[in-house]
């Protein structure tokens, strides 16, 4: 289980885990669902430590056009209840390069969608040294997919049958 921390103080735990292969991920994480659980899962297998950054509302906000599903402090308790996840905390910026220039990982993480997201950090990770891999499996759920389904006018009819029933 992991905990819940600002980010000077993931910045400080970092440290405390120097003689370890620290990895960091990162994301929204709105409508949690399996692909953010697979993702982080394998994440933390790439190391001895995982340190989640969660974009904080305003941050979804300035990169989505919208405001998140669920509050940050619900999206990081949420994320800081799972076994893999080691530290969560917030990150207000529109990339993660600030906060991975500060934290210094071993490893960053980057979904099984990355590819088609592009890559801000790329030049932070090569400065530092960085490894980055690609965690997860292909994508097969999608938060802004549920999220159509559960705003007004996408709720599925009742009697509809759901393909996990």
């Amino acid at each position: 289980m992991g905990m819940a921390v600002t980010r000077d103080e993931a910045v400080w735990l970092r440290k405390q885990h120097a003689g370890g292969r620290v990895v960091a991920a990162c994301g929204c994480f709105d409508i949690f669902h399996v692909g953010h659980l697979e993702y982080l899962e394998q994440a933390a297998r790439q190391g001895d430590a995982l340190f989640v950054g969660v974009n904080t509302d305003i941050s979804v906000r300035s990169n989505k056009g919208r405001f998140p599903y669920f509050h940050l402090r619900d999206r990081m308790r949420l994320l800081a209840a799972l076994n893999c996840v080691d530290y969560v905390f917030p990150f207000s910026e529109k990339t993660y390069s600030l906060t991975l220039f500060l934290l210094r990982p071993s490893v960053l993480a980057r979904g099984a969608d990355a590819s088609i997201k592009g890559f801000p950090e790329e030049k932070v990770c090569r400065s530092l040294g960085i490894e980055v891999i690609q965690a997860g499996t292909k994508k097969r759920a999608s938060s802004t997919e549920l999220r159509t389904q559960l705003e007004p006018g996408g709720i599925s009819r009742p009697g509809r049958r759901s393909e996990y029933r």
